[in-house]
């Protein structure tokens, strides 16, 4: 923290032209007055981050990262270390070593508490001989949930005609709302997904319906870029997969065990008729006669009724 001095007026004429009572901060001369433009590294000193992020955080609760300055020079290096000015980071490393060897570092713990939900900024300065200076800068800020949408995702097989739906969500653990934006990278008319766009509440989450409805025998392919409203977010890329064959329409078209057998039982009560070139047991059949080459059989005469 920066050094303060308290200024006192006088009374008379000597009091009017000196400043009123108060209490102002002492100019830090190293950090005013000299040019901090290197990030991550100068050519004698390298940070390692080069930047700081705390992604997500609980109010009140202290949360520490470990920040390693390298020497990468070929000679000792002192350097004078400025830590962040606001209330909510602080720094803590040994302030024993006056310098760093050659290819040593030297470890800062890097503190942070927020009292609020919102976007922390703050830097860390290091000030080297000629004027290679070193810029280190921290950020902190809440974070939404995206392990619950898929990075590749496998419809089960789905026949023709048919569909299948499933539900991913976003969901938000903190009281800040993010927005949402889906962008087709890869589209496919069978693929079918809603909304493509939206507002997480904070404490809640937004639902994602992705529809499989294939037309055709093929496996069809689409992906989606997620991207959200939060700082340092990098877009996600999802890709999702469905298929359709005609083994699965043949498949429905089968009947079921249970069906199978119903019938087999009922054809094993019924009782099978006798074939029709077999005699019936007990009944003697008329030979047939056989008619002789050239003489033609005399043909029956009916009875007349009432004659013998």
């Amino acid at each position: 923290m920066a050094a303060t001095v308290a200024i006192a007026s006088t009374n008379g004429l000597e009091g009017s032209l000196v400043a009123p009572n108060g209490v102002y901060p002492i100019p830090n001369h190293i950090s005013e007055s000299k040019n901090y433009a290197n990030l991550e590294k100068s050519a004698f000193i390298q940070a390692c981050p080069g930047i700081v992020y705390f992604k997500g955080y609980v109010i009140g609760q202290l949360s520490e990262q470990t920040l390693k300055f390298v020497n990468i020079s070929k000679d000792n290096q002192q350097m004078h270390i400025l830590p962040p000015t606001t209330p909510y980071f602080a720094i803590q490393y040994s302030k024993k070593r006056s310098s760093i060897v050659p290819g040593l570092s030297l470890d800062i713990t890097v503190q942070f508490r927020p009292t609020e939900w919102r976007y922390y900024y703050d830097t860390i300065k290091v000030h080297c001989k000629h004027e290679e200076n070193l810029l280190v800068p921290i950020h902190a800020y809440p974070v939404l949930r995206t392990d619950q949408f898929p990075r590749n995702f496998r419809f089960p097989a789905v026949p023709i005609g048919q569909h299948r739906t499933k539900t991913f969500s976003l969901q938000s653990d903190v009281p800040v709302a993010f927005e949402f934006k889906l962008t087709f990278l890869q589209p496919h008319p069978t693929f079918t997904v809603k909304p493509l766009s939206g507002i997480v509440p904070g404490h809640g989450k937004a639902e994602i319906e992705v529809t499989f409805a294939p037309t055709e025998f093929n496996t069809a392919v689409m992906t989606l870029q997620l991207e959200l409203s939060q700082f340092n977010y990098s877009p996600v890329v999802c890709t999702f997969t469905g298929n359709s064959s005609p083994e699965i329409e043949i498949d429905s078209t089968k009947p079921n065990i249970s069906t199978v057998q119903s019938l087999g039982s009922r054809a094993a009560r019924l009782r099978p008729l006798p074939p029709l070139n077999k005699s019936t047991p007990g009944v003697k059949s008329t030979p047939r006669v056989k008619s002789t080459p050239g003489v033609k059989s005399t043909p029956r005469v009916k009875s007349t009724p009432g004659v013998k």
